[in-house]
């Protein structure tokens, strides 16, 4: 015959516990939890009170102290992730939640290591959307918010110009998602670099800083404004003609030709072999090298490849996922693939270079 492990008396044959201990166990053991989540984002949570309200729980519930420390820890894991809001966590809840912890010594169990690294990401993700904010409103009332705020954060001057970073990466991301800045919008967006000296290298990691420039050019390209972002120096050794300006170059572009081979494939129809001929079409990788655009041409210039494209020598345009394709207005004329990671921004690029 075992005894019941809560209330010490016989269980039966070959059992270690009554089926309703065990419910009043459980049901004793989610109720402390529960209690400890609440205290743990309450403003006027005293210690001595919880620990006498889970201490009378725990006596009715066949409960022990080890109980009521893991219902604690359990209580304040599970409080962190309820404050949680899009990876973010407010000032108060984040204030309350370590007062918590300091107040039980969490911070010194293992078990909850894994859940105070997602706190402290949450916590620099808010100090991000703040600088996020800041250099939306490119206002001077907030950068100076924004740095008492850093200021007061605990985090290094490093972490601190990453979240300078980042704030303004996001920035960027947000203004791109709506729609293709303003010269106000760009204006603001680089205020805040000039604000906190970053530099462009320093915020181009994600390329964020080229995505910006970029927009830009897709916004002045349409009315007829080239960028001023390449000098003609920096096209060497591509020959420039005396009429034309730089617009961009792309570097360590993969340029393919589209290619037909024939196949032959047998197959039998009643008493009869037939052989079946099929034309495919292929990609063929020719070189890699700079790709460089001007108002008038396309250049390539490869290891093994080198050439130049007219505008007026081009029938039609392929956007893909990576690169552009374009077909030139020759009888012999194949199908010409270049890969420059960028899809979106060198199709419309040519595109509306094509056009003016």
């Amino acid at each position: 015959m075992g005894d019941c492990k809560y209330c010490g008396k016989s269980a039966g044959f070959l059992r270690g516990k009554h089926r309703e201990c065990d419910e009043v166990y459980k049901t004793g053991w989610l109720e402390m939890v529960e209690r400890a989540r609440q205290a743990a984002v309450d403003a006027e949570f005293q210690k001595a009170e919880l620990h006498a309200e889970l201490i009378t729980i725990a006596e009715r519930s066949w409960a022990n102290c080890f109980d009521v420390d893991n219902a604690i820890a359990k209580g304040w894991r599970d409080a962190v992730f309820a404050c949680l809001v899009d990876e973010m966590i407010a000032e108060d809840d984040e204030t309350r939640l370590r007062s918590f912890s300091a107040y039980f010594a969490l911070e010194d169990d293992p078990q909850n290591y894994e859940v105070l690294a997602t706190l402290k990401v949450a916590v620099r993700n808010r100090y991000i959307s703040v600088a996020a904010l800041a250099a939306l409103a490119g206002d001077g009332a907030e950068y100076d918010a924004l740095e008492m705020t850093l200021r007061g954060s605990g985090l290094p001057p490093g972490e601190q110009r990453k979240v300078l970073i980042a704030g303004w990466e996001a920035a960027v991301r947000k203004t791109l998602d709506d729609r293709v800045p303003s010269l106000v919008e760009q204006a603001t967006l680089l205020e805040y670099l000039s604000r906190f000296n970053l530099s462009h290298s320093e915020v181009n990691d994600n390329h964020a800083s080229l995505r910006l420039v970029q927009a830009g050019v897709m916004r002045d390209l349409p009315k007829g404004d080239l960028p001023q972002v390449f000098t003609r120096e920096q096209f060497l050794p591509i020959n420039l003609q005396k009429s034309e300006e730089p617009v961009w170059l792309f570097y360590d572009v993969s340029y393919y030709e589209m290619r037909t081979r024939k196949e032959r494939r047998r197959g039998e129809h009643y008493d009869s072999v037939i052989i079946e001929e099929e034309e495919l079409h292929e990609e063929h990788r020719v070189d890699e090298g700079v790709l460089g655009i001007t108002n008038k041409n396309i250049y390539f210039n490869g290891r093994y490849e080198k050439f130049r494209i007219p505008y007026e020598k081009i029938m039609s345009f392929d956007q893909y996922r990576d690169g552009f394709g374009l077909m030139r207005d020759a009888r012999a004329a194949k199908p010409q693939i270049f890969r420059t990671g960028d899809g979106w921004f060198v199709y419309n690029l040519v595109v509306n270079l094509a056009r003016l």
